[in-house]
């Protein structure tokens, strides 16, 4: 496929990603992480080395999807807050497209992204399949004895989030690090400086250099011009 008709792809997955989120049922335990999946950021991780030692929150995003890239901000942020206080992150990346299948590609978007925690790639969609999931972005909180407690896709209800997190990191012995949340926002919404635009931009022109195509400026520049 021609690289302007994978832009005006990207485009359209991003244009019609809604804020809406949804409670859907839980199970326990957690499904496993499947042994032989890659890695970035960590080497592989299992659920037997984290139970007992960590709270664990599974996140299911995707490097392009506007929704999954705001929540990758608060991924970032609650990491930096609580991985020395017992919380550990797993992003899991399930591809949607052939061209997000290029590991090396996805390390350097990943890399891009400034998101340094744990992330496994589930391009055959086992953990994906595993977890019922069903969408970006999706969150599972799992506790230090490997249930799975909570679960919750889409973005906004970022606080409620994170006091589960506290509430778990709490239980197992764990100190707050600070006294107000991290997602302390009035409208509990993604931070400002991840408006979409420049997401936008360096996510279509990631779809460009994957395809070995020089990235379509004046497409993006004119996209962002009418005031997406």
């Amino acid at each position: 496929m021609p690289c302007r008709a994978r832009l005006t792809l990207v485009a359209a997955l991003f244009l019609f990603a809604g804020r809406a989120w949804a409670i859907h049922p839980i199970s326990a335990p957690a499904p496993v992480f499947p042994a032989e999946a890659a890695w970035i950021n960590a080497q592989p991780l299992s659920l037997e080395l984290l139970r007992q030692r960590r709270v664990l929150l599974v996140a299911f995003v995707n490097t392009a999807n506007i929704n999954s890239l705001r929540a990758l901000v608060w991924l970032q942020r609650w990491w930096d807050a609580y991985a020395l206080r017992g919380l550990m992150i797993v992003g899991v990346h399930s591809a949607e497209y052939g061209f997000q299948k290029d590991p090396a590609a996805l390390r350097r978007e990943v890399a891009r992204l400034q998101a340094t925690f744990p992330i496994v790639i589930d391009d055959e969609r086992r953990l994906w399949k595993a977890y019922g999931n069903e969408g970006w972005p999706s969150f599972y909180v799992i506790d230090q004895n490997g249930r799975l407690v909570y679960d919750q896709i889409g973005e906004a209800r970022y606080m409620e989030l994170e006091r589960t997190l506290r509430k778990l990191l709490a239980a197992a012995g764990y100190a707050a690090t600070t006294a107000t949340l991290v997602a302390a926002d009035p409208n509990d919404a993604p931070p400002a400086e991840h408006d979409g635009k420049t997401d936008l931009a360096g996510a279509l022109q990631y779809v460009c250099r994957v395809q070995r195509r020089k990235a379509i400026v004046f497409v993006i520049s004119d996209f962002l011009d009418e005031g997406y």
